[in-house]
């Protein structure tokens, strides 16, 4: 009902110029994304989506959002990590 702190992690895909050819990372592989989307726009996204399916009343609640963007490991699959933390006075 009250203030929230949205959390999200969005671990992306690695474009293929990172990886080596035995399935490595190449040294000079950034752990984090300068690219699209922008982080507002996740976040935006994502705060939708959990007021469509009823997480909060509405996405007005977030009083504090922490977006970040990284590279998943190779092998692994993209996705995204979502805390909500109710914020008290």
């Amino acid at each position: 009902r009250g203030p929230v702190c949205l959390w999200i992690m969005c671990h992306m895909p690695r474009p293929a110029n990172h990886i080596r050819a035995n399935g490595t990372l190449k040294d000079w592989a950034p752990k984090w994304v300068e690219s699209k989307p922008d982080f507002d726009n996740v976040g935006k996204a994502i705060a939708d989506a959990l007021t469509s399916i009823g997480i909060w009343n509405d996405d007005a609640q977030v009083a504090r959002c922490i977006t970040e963007k990284v590279y998943v490991a190779p092998g692994m699959a993209a996705r995204a990590e979502i805390r909500i933390q109710e914020l008290t006075q």
